[in-house]
C-alpha cells in the first residue's frame, strides 16, 4: 500500500495565519516594553501600547493603537483594509477627545502599485515606504 495522499489546500494555514501573526507581534511588543508602559489587547485595536503620562489626571496617557493584518496580497491606499484602518483612527479620535493617540498598521503585505488619478497627490511617507524608493535612497 502506498502512503496516504493529502488533498492540496486542506490544511488550516489560511484560518490560523492571522491569529498566529498577531500573537507573534504581541510577544515582540511585550518583550520591548519599558517602565511605565503596558499592553492592552483587543481594547482599542489589536494591540494598544499605553504609556502613563507624567500627570495627576486619572486617564492621562499616550496610547499607540496597532492594527495587525496578515495578508496574501499587496496593499495600496485604496485597499479596503487601509481605508478601514483610517476610518477607525478617525472614530477613535472622535470618541476620545483629549487623549494622545497614535496609530500603527502592521502587516506582512508589500506596498502595491498605486494608480494615481490626474492631479492626485499621495502622502510622501507612503511613497517613501515603497521598496524601490528605499533602494534608490540606499544607492
Amino acid at each position: 500500500m502506498k502512503p496516504f495522499a493529502h488533498l492540496p489546500d486542506r490544511d488550516a494555514y489560511a484560518t490560523v495565519r492571522g491569529p498566529v501573526y498577531q500573537v507573534n507581534l504581541t510577544i515582540f511588543r511585550w518583550l520591548d516594553l519599558t517602565q511605565g508602559q503596558s499592553l492592552e489587547l483587543e481594547s482599542g485595536e489589536d494591540i494598544d501600547l499605553v504609556a502613563a503620562a507624567l500627570s495627576s489626571e486619572t486617564f492621562s496617557s499616550e496610547r499607540l493603537l496597532e492594527q495587525i493584518k496578515h495578508r496574501e496580497s499587496s496593499l495600496t491606499l485604496r485597499s479596503v483594509s487601509v481605508l478601514e484602518t483610517l476610518g477607525n483612527a478617525i472614530a477613535h479620535r472622535e470618541q476620545n477627545p483629549g487623549h494622545t493617540l497614535f496609530f500603527r498598521d502592521s502587516t506582512n503585505a508589500p506596498i502595491g502599485k498605486e494608480r494615481r488619478q490626474p492631479g492626485e497627490e499621495l502622502p510622501d511617507a507612503w511613497l517613501e515606504a515603497r521598496p524601490e524608493a528605499r533602494r534608490r535612497t540606499a544607492s
